[in-house]
């Protein structure tokens, strides 16, 4: 018997459009085939995907939040103006900023001490890439 499928025939219409009844037992029977090569392939780099464990509620969030702040600690702008030596310690601000938020972040999550307070706070500062999923980096 096959593990379940990674998507649905629900996720299918959600991203794309709705199925005919056609399209959807061929998308029925496929899933759980292209599931189990996902498998087979995740396997060749010692990854078991069944096994990964999908956050929720706040820490979902507090993960979500963590992936914005390497994004926003990885942006190019910073290290064009210290490279060009224009308004050089506002970028090592930012850059050190978003390392700390992601640091302190990390510590909560670890702990299991999320405080819903600072992660508002913090979202409200840089709320860039809103859909943002921490699962981007696994």
């Amino acid at each position: 018997m096959s593990n379940p499928a990674f998507a649905t025939v629900e996720d299918i219409q959600i991203l794309w459009r709705p199925l005919t009844a056609q399209e959807q037992s061929r998308a029925e029977s496929l899933l759980p085939l292209i599931s189990d090569e996902l498998r087979v392939i995740a396997k060749g780099v010692d990854k078991d995907l069944d096994a990964i464990k999908v956050a929720k509620g706040l820490k979902k969030k507090a993960l979500n939040q963590c992936a914005r702040e390497l994004l926003l600690a990885q942006s190019s702008d910073w290290l064009f103006i210290i490279t060009n030596g224009t308004m050089d310690d506002y970028a090592r601000k930012r850059i050190k900023d978003h390392i700390g938020r992601f640091t302190k972040l990390y510590y909560q999550i670890k702990n299991d001490k999320i405080d819903a307070r600072y992660l508002l706070d913090v979202f409200d500062k840089d709320d860039i890439f809103p859909e943002i999923d921490y699962m981007i980096y696994h």
